[in-house]
């Protein structure tokens, strides 16, 4: 039977394990082995190789492209000097020839990037041992007047993946052809993120009471998920509703600026919320943390499809986000949830009191949200969509 099966070789250039990370072991993870012999390629070793190899039926890899190629960034190569250029093009060729031999052992069709720098690492080889190249982007960070590498990297995939309607029609807008996009949004197991089962309460874990009413915040500590809006509208909602409990969980991601943490620490305490905020730092148990709350809130300045809206939405919470990326594609204002508009803190907390105020109406767009989210973002009919495209393009 394995002789039969198709290889499809899936990449990503970080060893971290954050939102997109997670899209993309979850596709793995439900994708029809019977029908595809699935590998895995990592840069190095970590928690992404790590959560990877729990997966039945799924082969790790991991081939390094050096710390040149790990750790360049595009200003960096187009202002280095001739030596530097040198060096990043002898180590490209480098890792570009261990990918060929890779590629032709393995016997691969298709190669799934899960971000544009996967593509432009993976991009030459695929090309010269005519392996089919999809890409799929996850985020927001495609914009207008992008970088010389990414415009370049557009040319190179067969197939462009991204997982929202916002991002399908910025990217489109910016392709140098008329090249297909398809919106293949990031699916959730619905099962794990089930408001049915029976959870561990982590309340006594952060000294909540049972009758508090606690809001989380569920994101990496980053300017760009807008926590200190978040603060500033715990600030006005404190004065009226002492027993709510403020949660942010999430820290800095893997080579961030931690002075942004030290920063909300700052304010947290200049806003006098020492006694209802709670900094719970990285938490591996999202669901327990979910069934914590009665409301979720993402302020984000921008945004992909984030997954903290989508596990909130499978666990029946009501959420609040910003009129930001694809989040509207998942908040329907006043049905699933609310709109507000990004770094307006007296918004927030309006709809936070919004939320306080009507339990019986918060508790309906939860239940509204968590069917929307079983209708369309379940991870089994999204695997058939992209196991779709693979099938197109191995015998296009």
């Amino acid at each position: 039977m394995s002789s039969s099966r198709e290889t499809i070789l899936f990449y990503d250039a970080y060893t971290v394990f954050y939102g997109a990370q997670k899209s993309m072991y979850l596709l793995i993870k439900s994708i029809e082995k019977r029908r595809y012999r699935c590998l895995v390629l990592c840069s190095g070793p970590g928690p992404l190789a790590d959560n990877l190899g729990n997966l039945e039926g799924v082969e790790i890899h991991i081939i390094s492209p050096g710390q040149y190629l790990q750790r360049s960034k595009e200003k960096n190569v187009v202002s280095a000097n001739i030596t530097n250029k040198i060096l990043f093009v002898i180590s490209y060729l480098r890792y570009t020839f261990q990918l060929i031999n890779f590629l032709k052992r393995q016997h691969v069709k298709i190669i799934y990037n899960n971000n544009i720098r996967a593509l432009l690492l993976t991009g030459l080889a695929a090309k010269l041992t005519r392996t089919r190249l999809v890409l799929h982007i996850r985020n927001n960070s495609i914009r207008p007047n992008n970088s010389f590498l990414q415009k370049i990297g557009f040319l190179l995939p067969d197939r462009i993946l991204v997982n929202s309607d916002f991002a399908k029609q910025n990217i489109s807008s910016q392709l140098p052809d008329s090249r297909e996009v398809t919106t293949v949004y990031s699916g959730i197991d619905c099962a794990e993120f089930s408001p049915q089962l029976r959870r561990k309460d982590v309340r006594p874990e952060f000294n909540i009471a049972p009758s508090d009413f606690v809001v989380g915040l569920i994101a990496y500590l980053v300017p760009a998920k807008g926590q200190e809006y978040f603060l500033e509208a715990a600030a006005d909602i404190h004065r009226d509703y002492p027993k709510v409990k403020f949660l942010l969980v999430g820290d800095v991601p893997h080579g961030g600026d931690r002075s942004y943490k030290l920063k909300l620490k700052e304010l947290a305490s200049r806003l006098k919320l020492d006694n209802c905020v709670i900094f719970a730092g990285y938490r591996d148990d999202i669901p327990d943390i979910l069934a914590m709350l009665g409301l979720s809130v993402l302020p984000s300045l921008s945004e992909g499809l984030p997954r903290a809206v989508l596990e909130s939405m499978a666990m029946a919470k009501p959420v609040i986000g910003t009129n930001v990326g694809g989040i509207p594609e998942l908040i329907e204002n006043g049905r699933t949830g609310i709109i507000v508009p990004p770094r307006n803190s007296k918004a927030l907390a309006q709809a936070m009191r919004k939320i306080l105020d009507e339990p019986d109406e918060s508790q309906r767009m939860g239940q509204v949200g968590r069917e929307k989210i079983s209708n369309y973002f379940m991870i089994e009919p999204i695997c058939r969509q992209v196991e779709s495209i693979f099938e197109e393009l191995i015998h296009k």
